[in-house]
């Protein structure tokens, strides 16, 4: 069922072929690829201003080329600045990071070669970098006492990603009026 009093938002996220050592037969269609484009389709249609666009859709692509750890936090980082590059009106900057758990230990921003000693990962996005959850992807189990320390190490560095990301917007905004000005 359409609803026509706001905008559709679709995403597709899909790897290339030569995104990882081992190459991938299938870019897209797989389970984790589809549960990756729902968690990616929730979590911009609780940030983008959606009744601002009726009977229309926002298309959200991300390809990953090089998958070193954290994709999905990644997409959802680039799908923000894509976002506010296009105009698209948001409550706020979507932000995302990675964060797992090692002997008790918590880490961030988790690389590739960091997956392989950490079993349980959680992934959070946040809108504006407040202390609002607009998606969480928990890979495998996590011990119940380590969720507070995962989710307040998640939002303090979706607060400092939110800053750089906010950042990089409005430098880019300057230049793109200064650049109005001058024809």
């Amino acid at each position: 069922m359409i609803n026509e009093e706001q905008c559709v938002v679709n995403c597709q996220y899909s790897m290339a072929t030569f995104s990882v050592p081992d190459r991938r037969n299938k870019p897209r269609g797989d389970r984790r690829g589809n549960e990756f484009t729902r968690l990616l389709e929730r979590a911009f249609e609780s940030a983008i201003l959606v009744k601002n666009y009726p009977r229309s859709q926002i298309d959200i692509f991300c390809e990953v080329l090089e998958a070193d750890g954290g994709n999905l936090a990644a997409c959802v980082n680039a799908a923000s600045l894509a976002l506010a590059d296009a105009g698209i009106p948001m409550r706020g900057l979507v932000t995302a990071v990675e964060c797992g758990s090692v002997t008790g230990e918590a880490c961030a921003d988790l690389s590739s070669r960091e997956h392989s000693d950490i079993v349980s990962r959680l992934t959070v996005a946040t809108v504006g970098g407040k202390d609002e959850i607009c998606m969480l992807d928990l890979k495998n189990i996590i011990h119940k006492d380590h969720v507070p320390q995962l989710i307040k190490m998640a939002m303090d560095a979706n607060a400092q990603i939110h800053s750089c990301l906010e950042s990089a917007v409005l430098i880019h905004m300057k230049k793109c009026y200064a650049l109005s000005k001058r024809c």
